[in-house]
């Protein structure tokens, strides 16, 4: 490969026995599909894609080494057809020079029983927030059982010639379980820490010893469960040493459970945010240490290795964002990825519904579809006019030009980026200037032709062979009775003014947006990029340097369409930044001075010194009558929402116009 700006990234490395090529792997993710003989062919193309996009080593989503420890679509070690198709699936990786990690799982209290038809097993029985569910205490035969379970996994992972295996022992799963005060309860010889230590040594040494000395063994460790009680810091690093004894050959440092009150992975939480817990090992061990959450991007991760604070990085969904995120450290300058925005909204929040969902990209809407949209030349050139460059428009003009379509792209405005330069001017948000540079870089890598500024007109739109219309969505503004001479903003002009509003807004409206402005203004004082501030926001640190926000929304509960991995999020940080919530209450007349409502009839009065309204959007589709019929026109994205805006089916609409021309 040539050389890359990333010295540190793409230098090779070792994780014990296995050489790899350079720093980045693709960590475990379930996609929803594991188990499912009728996704085989998808499970098999979506691993190739990625192998072909440079991972040096993948780890699969995690298998069950036994049917207690199931947790919802997933692979079981137990099932001859599961085990035949994973075989086939080593098989193909290694057929385009790829190399392949089986990760070893069991779920513990985190199982369903109305997914396994049994009760969940668990050192102890202590009920999960996250299942609603007492599990079954392990008893001392069920123990040994399942240490057996974990070396005959390990020994079908060598026959399938999986080139390593990872035991999975972080995330509040079963092992982590063993080791946690919280949940731990035992009084026989797996109880408490070092009952707990000596059950997880079991495994690990009986997985080692399954294993012939040409496989890598990697453990994933809880570097922080961040729960109420847990493991403290001089346990986890001897437990970090007792596995480097034990004969594992790498560290890959998992943060906090799933039933934590502290976000991990989603879009608030600072780019690598717990790298200092994978440093903090780092020191206390003579195997690589592997670090993901949150670390998105190259130049973060080349950063992290170059300071030795990582000697790998493992991220998942950000080669769900983008297949080719490795190949790309490598191109002359650095290529701009399809970076993940961590919004959780096609990926976590797919896997963790009930039941489980395939997984998707918000950002990459081919994700999870490859084998059934092929990469492929359109049979004639057409040429293509795609009218908005808002999420529909961006997924269009590219997946047209894919196709080999001529194309051009007009944007009313002097930028690309439609709704999403709005959303990206939210501090943790920012993200998404990310998103419109790469579809940027993309468009004029296939040679799009882009007129920002510009409103066609009829007669010109229809000297194109196709268009789409992408014309997004507008602030909708209620008949609210307003004070005469007063007119509120909407949350467009709020965000292009941010910095010159001072006080205190009352916003209007409890969906995604008006939460994530209630959220902007009440901690706009501090920098809400920063780590300390992340912190402030989830109560770990304190301020008092606080703007009073109030939140007003005719709804009985706030964001009731955010998904279940992130609104827990954002209804936390508005307790902990003190915003003022009015729920069930309708508006009766905006001032320049705060809101006149009514609840159950009572009249409420909430003071502010400007008005937000965030009360939904209407589709922009005005072209759309005057072309009926001159032109053959396809409306994808917020142009036809008859419901709720939602930029992952904006994305998804225009990547399948663009793409079926």
């Amino acid at each position: 490969m040539p050389t890359s700006v990333y010295p540190y990234l793409t230098q090779p490395g070792r994780l014990g026995p296995v050489q790899l090529p350079h720093r980045m792997l693709m960590g475990a993710m379930h996609l929803g599909i594991e188990g499912d003989p009728r996704m085989l062919d998808q499970l098999i193309t979506f691993y190739r894609e990625r192998v072909q996009g440079g991972a040096a080593l993948i780890i699969t989503g995690g298998a069950a080494v036994h049917p207690s420890g199931i947790e919802g679509q997933m692979f079981c070690l137990t099932e001859p057809s599961h085990r035949s198709d994973l075989k086939t699936l080593a098989e193909n990786v290694h057929l385009v020079g790829g190399r392949i990690a089986l990760q070893l799982f069991h779920a513990g209290r985190y199982t369903r029983s109305d997914e396994t038809g049994q009760p969940a097993w668990a050192p102890s029985s202590v009920a999960s927030r996250l299942t609603r569910e007492v599990p079954q205490a392990m008893t001392h035969e069920q123990c040994r059982d399942l240490c057996s379970a974990y070396a005959r996994a390990a020994q079908f992972a060598a026959e399938a010639d999986f080139d390593a295996v990872e035991i999975m022992g972080s995330e509040g799963y079963l092992l982590n379980q063993f080791l946690s005060p919280m949940v731990n309860h035992r009084t026989d010889a797996y109880g408490g820490w070092e009952g707990g230590t000596a059950f997880v040594g079991e495994v690990v040494r009986s997985v080692r010893d399954a294993l012939p000395p040409d496989r890598a063994l990697i453990f994933r460790i809880s570097g922080w469960d961040l729960m109420p009680e847990e493991p403290g810091r001089s346990q986890i690093r001897q437990l970090a040493q007792k596995l480097v004894g034990w004969g594992v050959d790498a560290l890959n440092v998992g943060i906090g459970w799933h039933e934590s009150k502290v976000p991990t992975v989603a879009q608030r939480v600072p780019p690598a945010a717990f790298a200092a817990i994978a440093a903090d090992l780092r020191r206390q061990v003579t195997v690589p240490i592997l670090s993901a959450n949150r670390i998105t991007h190259h130049d973060q991760a080349n950063f992290l290795i170059e300071h030795g604070m990582t000697d790998f990085v493992a991220p998942a969904r950000p080669w769900l964002a983008d297949a080719e995120w490795a190949a790309k450290a490598f191109a002359p300058g650095g290529e701009p990825i399809n970076p993940c925005i961590a919004c959780n909204q096609a990926c976590l929040d797919r896997i963790f519904a009930h039941p489980p969902q395939a997984v998707g990209c918000m950002v990459n809407p081919r994700t999870g579809r490859e084998a059934v949209l092929p990469r492929a030349l359109a049979p004639n050139s057409k040429t293509v006019a795609v009218v908005g460059s808002g999420p529909s428009g961006l997924a269009a003009a590219r997946a047209a030009a894919l196709r080999g379509h001529r194309v051009v792209l007009f944007e009313a405005e002097d930028d690309l980026g439609g709704q999403l330069r709005w959303a990206a001017k939210i501090p943790w948000k920012q993200v998404f200037w990310g998103t419109i540079s790469y579809y940027r870089h993309e468009l004029l890598r296939l040679n799009v032709a882009l007129r920002c500024h510009t409103r066609p007109d009829v007669d010109e739109l229809t000297t194109f062979d196709q268009v789409i219309l992408a014309t997004g969505v507008k602030p909708r503004i209620p008949p609210f009775e307003t004070v005469a001479g007063y007119s509120p903003l909407t949350y467009a002009r709020a965000l292009e003014s941010a910095e010159f509003l001072p006080g205190r807004p009352v916003i209007i409206g409890g969906g995604g947006i008006g939460i994530d402005l209630a959220l902007y203004f009440a901690g706009r004082e501090a920098s809400s990029q920063g780590i300390d501030n992340f912190l402030v926001g989830f109560g770990a640190l304190r301020t008092e340097d606080r703007s009073p926000v109030s939140l007003i929304t005719r709804r009985p509960k706030l964001g009731a369409t955010l998904g279940a991995t992130t609104r827990w999020i954002v209804l936390d940080a508005l307790r902990k930044w003190d915003v003022a919530v009015e729920t069930e209450a309708e508006v009766l007349r905006i001032a320049a001075n705060g809101v006149l409502a009514a609840r159950d009839g009572t009249p409420i009065f909430i003071a502010g010194d400007f008005v937000v309204l965030c009360t939904g959007q209407e589709p922009n589709r005005e072209l759309l009558t005057d072309l009926n019929g001159r032109v053959p026109v396809q409306v994808v994205g917020g142009a036809r929402a008859t419901e709720r805006l939602d930029a992952v089916r904006a994305f998804r609409e225009g990547f399948e116009a663009g793409n079926a021309l």
